[in-house]
Formats: structure tokens, sequence, C-alpha cells
């Protein structure tokens, strides 16, 4: 998954990987800096926890609509595209540990 977006995060990915210690390569982003920052740390707390992609995806789903509020959409993967319709300012995608995430809350 190197190289997976071609994307101008660096600065944010430099901040990131100085607070999990751990890379992130964002691929889009339409989220604030606080929920970003939750997201990713849910995520990496997740991927501790379970091996399979779709209880990682689960988790963080369930933990995104109980803190957040739902409908919250999990997908975790090493291929995938996609075309989504979410509220503004509750999207990102992003790669870690060799695994894409897409993380966004639907609309009503």
């Amino acid at each position: 998954m190197q190289n997976e977006c071609e994307t101008n995060f660096k600065t944010l990915e430099e901040e990131l990987k100085k607070e999990f210690k751990k890379d992130v390569q964002l691929c889009s982003l339409d989220m604030d800096m606080s929920m970003l920052r939750d997201v990713i740390k849910i995520t990496f707390s997740m991927l501790e926890k379970y091996n399979e992609e779709r209880e990682i995806a689960k988790a963080i789903k369930l933990t995104l609509d109980e803190k957040y509020m739902p409908p919250w959409h999990c997908i975790v993967g090493r291929k995938f595209s996609s075309k989504v319709t979410y509220e503004d300012g509750h999207s990102v995608h992003f790669v870690a540990e060799n695994k894409g995430f897409l993380l966004f809350r639907g609309k009503y």
C-alpha cells in the first residue's frame, strides 16, 4: 500500500507520525484536526486489539457511532475503490499499517 495516495498532506502526516509513532498516509480529508486525531487513535487501538479486517471495521464503526453520533461507516482493506456521500466535515481516507481505512458519517 506504499504511495497509494498522491496528496499534499506531508506536513500533517509528519505531525501525526510524531504523535502516534507510526506512519499515516492521508488520501483525503474532510474533518477537523481534533476528530482526525481521535479517529487515528481509535484505529490504532483497534489494530492492536483485532486481527481480522471485518472485526477492525466493526469496532471502529461502533466506537465512532457511540462517540460522534451515527451513522458512521468504516471500510478497511488492502484494495478497494469507493464513491460515497457523507455529511460535510465527517470523512477521512488514510493508509496505516498496510491497510486502507475509509471512515465517514452518512447523510440522513
